[in-house]
């Protein structure tokens, strides 16, 4: 099993970092090209990173591979997963849900956009996989 990144994600960040790109160079304020410049960088960054790393985390029976940092991965034998859970927080009227993968020394959190799916439901399948 494994959750990824959905393309539309990666095509919108990369839009938009040429929207952003465009409005640097023409925009004839130094400050605003030089902010919007920035974010087209950003944008750009995470866009190459969605693609290169498009599969946040994959599963089978011996354990699950996540994306550490830019591009890494990193294999968790189910020996070393201490729990997998939702982690779940309201800030400002917004809640953001989060899958958390506890290996007691670190603590990996993947958000529904980075799994292309809701947390829950990649908990549920984590855990059926596991049993």
């Amino acid at each position: 099993m494994q959750w990824s990144v959905p393309d539309r994600i990666a095509v919108l960040e990369g839009s938009a970092a040429v929207l952003f790109g465009g409005a640097a160079v023409l925009t004839g304020d130094l400050l605003a090209g030089v902010v919007a410049g920035g974010a087209a960088l950003l944008l750009a960054g995470l866009a190459v990173r969605d693609r290169l790393a498009r599969v946040r985390l994959a599963a089978d029976h011996d354990g699950v591979t996540v994306v550490r940092g830019f591009a890494q991965r990193r294999r968790i034998p189910w020996s070393e997963i201490v729990a997998v859970r939702v982690e779940e927080r309201s800030r400002y009227g917004r809640s953001a849900r989060l899958l958390e993968i506890d290996t007691g020394e670190r603590v990996h959190l993947l958000s529904g956009r980075e799994l292309g799916a809701d947390p829950a439901d990649v908990v549920a399948a984590l855990d059926e996989l596991r049993s």
